[in-house]
C-alpha cells in the first residue's frame, strides 16, 4: 500500500524499478517447498 511504503512507491518514480523478479523467484521457491513435502524420504528425490 502508499500508505504503508511510501519509500517504496517513490524509489519506483525515481528509478522505474520493481521487485517482479524477487517476487517471481519468492513464488517459485515457495512452490518447490510446499511440493517438497510430498516426499517421504529422500530416496524418492534421486
Amino acid at each position: 500500500s502508499i500508505l504503508i511504503h511510501p519509500k517504496g512507491v517513490m524509489a519506483y518514480f525515481t528509478y522505474r524499478v520493481t521487485n517482479a523478479v524477487m517476487e517471481g523467484n519468492n513464488s517459485k521457491l515457495r512452490a518447490i517447498t510446499k511440493r517438497s513435502y510430498e516426499f517421504k524420504t529422500l530416496r524418492y528425490l534421486r
